[in-house]
């Protein structure tokens, strides 16, 4: 029988039920769903929690209730004057480190995450280097005040008591009927506390994945799910759901991993034939880049078998350290398109480097290999009209000098003027020595003239205007050849076009650092300090993201798969300390000192070990890994693929994560080992370039010493 509505029940009826996603990839993926279910997507029926964050502040500024939330170089600036100016006592001796203010914008996130000023350490039982960096962090506050900024979390937190004031709500949320968090794992106090604002204004649903009886799956999720329950009405309405029950061909696979009491498993040696038949798939690789390459081979043969790219996830506990070149590299030879949307870090890139190499010769006395570095430099057009000297000849008449730098025995210009001379008493010709070190004696002048304590402003400006004398923007501008061949081609465009976004960061950072420092009054700071900031604010800077933009292969961290679905998952890194990951230690509190200030503050700021009776609300992060990789393999529909090196690249032997233990328990299998061999056999080449080295290895090497019959 239809019920009947009232006016209010009809609109909220009629209203758009919003979902907050973890990332844009996911939100991507709920439209392109929703596409499917109906005609017209029509209104915002899907954002990121970090947009849904901006959008609150939003509203809290124009409401007057929220200062501007600073931006990245505002706050490194910020933090850097209070930890030289403000570090007494026990954090006096690392006041001037690199990494000590990074921790302490760490350090202060976790206490704004949970709900304590720093000002309120200084009223707690606590230690005395537990108050000594709150009164660091407070400084630091106080310059942002001044500067009429706010860090972050504390934006979000005053947005979050201007939404309990009943403050306005942002547009899209005005008329909704439903608001939906799925997919966040990681419940803060003061996301619970928006959540809570949240749900006195719209209707509130959390979706938690849940799978019982597995203690290790639920542990990261147990102490969120009491502080859910525990909220006042109107309190957000939590929907438990079973993440394997969209992967049901793997759901047997699944619902016994990490189980407590599974079935007698019966081991089944899988030879290679039978892996092809089977969804689950466990390897053992010799290496690194026999992984990487065992991939590339794997996503080739399932595009063969008319598998659409963007249904094949390759995934890591981390890309960093070399990984997703590692995978980029082998993937684009065995021509597989490929995308990361996780952007490459700027610090490694040649423009940013050659930029940071500039003011760290100054302060080295410019020693001779990293100078040689610079006149080499792809990057650069150091030579005037005229002069025809090629770049290794420089290098090759500095190393005659045998002058380590330019302050030991006279520097570079005595020895060059020494090696002139003796060519001369030889009766050799010395035009070239001559160029050389005009080159080199111009270059260094140039160095020296960088201002030795300027502004901020200044040192950016000196060092761009250097840059772009010596042609930098030109050379990243200039066509590519267009004769050397499709890989070759491929290969230099990609090259340049990470050099043009490395270049475009590094004026985004001086650009940046320099707006920062006009805030915080224009110190004058040595030209050390200047390159030391701008080294820390690039090492936080990404480039765009690399590979196809169509349908391509996704190349992904194991935290984005979680909510998403492929057809075919491959995880790789499955060593023990990568996955699972070890727990990283705080840079300046100790377990203790942390635990401490939970007692203190009578509720959990800090994620520390809980001991035994303690219930804490913030679990350690070391929890979350079981569940993060369930959820991965959760991803999947039709085939996962399981690998790890045996050996690390300098062949150190390598311990296997214990998920992947679990996993061939829970599948019945034994993990297949592939071979150590530097050059796949003829089947398993993934591209033309593998095969023609394995058939020249077949026709040319001496069966002495081979250690596979030739095909």
């Amino acid at each position: 029988m239809p019920m009947q509505l009232s006016f209010a029940e009809a609109r909220r009826h009629r209203g758009l039920r919003v979902a907050i996603l973890p990332d844009g990839a996911r939100v991507e993926e709920r439209l392109l769903q929703l596409s499917r279910e109906r005609t017209v997507v029509a209104g915002k029926m899907a954002c990121t929690l970090a947009e849904l964050e901006r959008e609150l502040v939003r509203e809290a500024r124009r409401a007057g209730a929220c200062p501007p939330p600073a931006s990245p170089w505002l706050l490194q600036l910020a933090l850097r004057e209070a930890a030289r100016e403000h570090s007494h006592g026990p954090w006096h001796a690392i006041r001037n480190q690199p990494g000590y203010e990074r921790a302490l914008g760490d350090l202060l996130a976790a206490l704004t995450e949970g709900l304590i000023h720093p000002a309120e350490l200084l009223s707690l039982d606590v230690p005395e280097r537990v108050r000594a960096a709150g009164r660091t962090l407070e400084a630091a506050r106080e310059a942002l005040r001044r500067a009429g900024a706010a860090d972050p979390h504390l934006a979000l937190r005053l947005a979050v008591e201007q939404l309990e004031a009943r403050g306005v709500l942002p547009g899209f949320l005005a008329g909704a009927a439903e608001l939906t968090f799925d997919g966040i794992l990681d419940w803060t106090p003061l996301r619970l506390r928006l959540v809570a604002a949240l749900a006195a204004r719209v209707p509130v649903r959390v979706r938690l994945p849940w799978s019982p009886g597995r203690p290790e799956l639920t542990e990261a999720l147990e102490p969120a799910l009491r502080a859910l329950e525990k909220l006042g009405d109107p309190a957000p309405e939590l929907d438990l759901y079973d993440p394997a029950a969209g992967a049901p061909r793997l759901s047997p696979f699944l619902g016994r991993l990490f189980a407590l009491d599974g079935d007698t498993l019966v081991r089944v040696p899988l030879d290679g034939d039978t892996l092809l038949r089977v969804p689950i798939y466990l390897l053992s690789c010799p290496s690194p880049a026999a992984q990487a390459r065992e991939v590339a081979r794997r996503c080739a043969a399932l595009l063969a078998e008319g598998a659409a790219p963007e249904s094949i996830a390759v995934a890591a506990r981390s890309l960093a350290g070399g990984v997703a070149e590692e995978l980029g590299d082998a993937l684009d030879r065995a021509g597989v398109p490929w995308r990361e949307r996780r952007g490459r870090p700027a610090l490694p890139a040649p423009p940013v480097r050659l930029a940071l190499s500039l003011l760290s010769l100054l302060e080295q006395d410019f020693p001779r290999e990293p100078l040689i570095e610079l006149l080499c430099s792809r990057l650069l057009w150091l030579a005037e009209e005229g002069e025809v000297l090629p770049p290794h000849a420089v290098l090759r008449w500095l190393r005659e000098t045998h002058v380590r730098d330019d302050v030991t025995g006279g520097g570079y210009a005595a020895g060059l003027s020494a090696l002139v001379e003796r060519l001369r008493q030889k009766g050799r010709e010395t035009a070239a020595v001559e160029e050389a070190a005009r080159r080199v004696s111009r270059v260094i002048a140039a160095l020296r003239a960088l201002p030795g304590r300027a502004t901020v402003r200044e040192h950016a400006t000196a060092l761009l205007e250097l840059l772009s004398r010596w042609g930098l923007w030109r050379r990243l501008r200039a066509p590519e050849p267009q004769d050397a061949g499709a890989s070759l081609e491929r290969a230099a465009a990609s090259a340049l076009g990470r050099d043009q976004a490395a270049a475009r960061a590094l004026e985004e950072a001086c650009a940046g650092l320099s707006r920062a420092a006009a805030l915080l009054g224009n110190a004058r700071v040595t030209r050390e300090a200047f390159g030391q900031v701008l080294s820390e604010a690039l090492a936080g800077a990404s480039l765009s993201p690399g590979g196809a933009r169509g349908g391509a292969v996704q190349v992904l961290e194991l935290r984005e798969l979680p909510g998403r679905a492929f057809e075919h998952v491959l995880i790789a890194g499955l060593v023990d300390g990568q996955l699972p990951a070890r727990a990283e230690a705080d840079p300046l509190l100790s377990d203790d000192e942390r635990r401490a200030v939970n007692r203190a503050a009578r509720r959990a700021v800090f994620r520390v070990p809980a001991q035994e009776g303690e219930a804490a609300l913030l679990p350690p992060r070391q929890a979350q890994e079981p569940l993060l990789f369930h959820l991965a393999l959760c991803s999947a529909r039709s085939s996962v693929a399981l690998l790890w090196p045996r050996a690390d690249s300098q062949g150190r032997e390598l311990l296997r994560s214990p998920f992947a233990d679990e996993a061939a328990r829970a599948a019945g299998t034994v993990p297949v080992a592939l071979p150590l061999l530097p050059i796949p056999a003829a089947a398993d080449c993934a591209g033309a370039a593998e095969l023609l080295a394995r058939a020249a290895l077949d026709a040319f090497a001496e069966p002495a010493w081979r250690i596979t019959a030739p095909a």
